[in-house]
């Protein structure tokens, strides 16, 4: 288990590295999660919003549809 305080910066770090591993822009994710500009998932590569689990999922399969993410909650 990987615990960091604030969870923020695990879920900013993690989504910026699954989204440069598969080659995207910020404006790619945002167009695929149907935001109207990148800012909107920009903030939860900035650590400066945190999304739901649900969200989160969401998320990740905007950037990596075929990997299959296990999120338990504590």
């Amino acid at each position: 288990m990987v615990e960091c305080r604030p969870p923020e910066v695990l879920v900013a770090l993690a989504l910026r590295r699954r989204r440069e591993a598969a080659g995207l822009s910020l404006a790619d994710v945002a167009a695929r999660i149907g935001a109207s500009s990148h800012n909107a998932y920009a903030r939860y590569e900035q650590g400066t919003a945190l999304p739901t689990i649900t969200k989160l999922s969401e998320l990740f399969r905007a950037v990596d549809p075929d990997h299959e993410l296990a999120l338990t909650v504590a």
